[in-house]
């Protein structure tokens, strides 16, 4: 009887034990900000040529930009593809990704630049269907602290009532693929508009 009963307690601390140190652990990740993204490797010249100078640019940058980082949007709208690029600080890569709802897919590097790569294509079906022929993954990995879901993305006034969200226009370089070549889109409120509503 000594015996089990000594067996019953020592199998109570290893529970409690075993419980106390995931517990712990689960705090540690939930501390951590940052997600690990898979890297890309472009497959269209077009594309290599457009981003390539783009993080040519990004790579000879000031010092009072040097927390700032590409991000490329990957988007269809009305069945036509388009490529959003913009440079933002990294403290508002988050509010960013919340505001517009935006998926994040992963990252490419060009010019020992990083490129954030995000898409308003949520199924990833679809957007393997659309986009493999640009982007095509590769079994690579990095952490990137500044890329996380906010906990608190919606805000409340002193009432605890929800506040709407603060208007944003990123200042992107679009370009559109259509007769299979990269097309420059010349800056137009109202087209930006009606792409972000729909």
């Amino acid at each position: 009887m000594k015996i089990f009963l000594l067996k019953v307690i020592l199998s109570v601390m290893v529970i409690i034990l075993t419980g106390c140190i995931t517990k712990e652990n689960r705090q540690i990740i939930n501390t951590e900000k940052g997600f690990m993204l898979q890297k890309f490797e472009i497959k269209n010249k077009d594309l290599q040529d457009t981003i390539n100078n783009l993080t040519y640019i990004v790579n000879n940058r000031t010092d009072k930009y040097k927390d700032y980082i590409l991000t490329l949007e990957l988007r269809q709208y009305k069945s036509n593809i388009e490529f959003w690029f913009d440079f933002i600080n990294k403290e508002n890569a988050a509010y960013k990704i919340n505001t517009y709802n935006l998926r994040v897919v992963g990252y490419i590097t060009d010019n020992s630049e990083d490129v954030i790569l995000l898409s308003n294509i949520n199924n990833r079906f679809d957007f393997e269907f659309i986009i493999y022929k640009f982007i095509q993954p590769t079994d690579r990995t990095k952490r990137f602290d500044f890329i996380y879901f906010d906990d608190t993305q919606y805000q409340v006034d002193k009432e605890g009532r929800g506040l709407p969200p603060l208007g944003i226009r990123d200042n992107y370089t679009i370009y559109i693929f259509q007769n299979n070549e990269l097309i420059k889109k010349d800056d137009d409120f109202n087209w930006y508009l009606e792409r972000l509503e729909n």
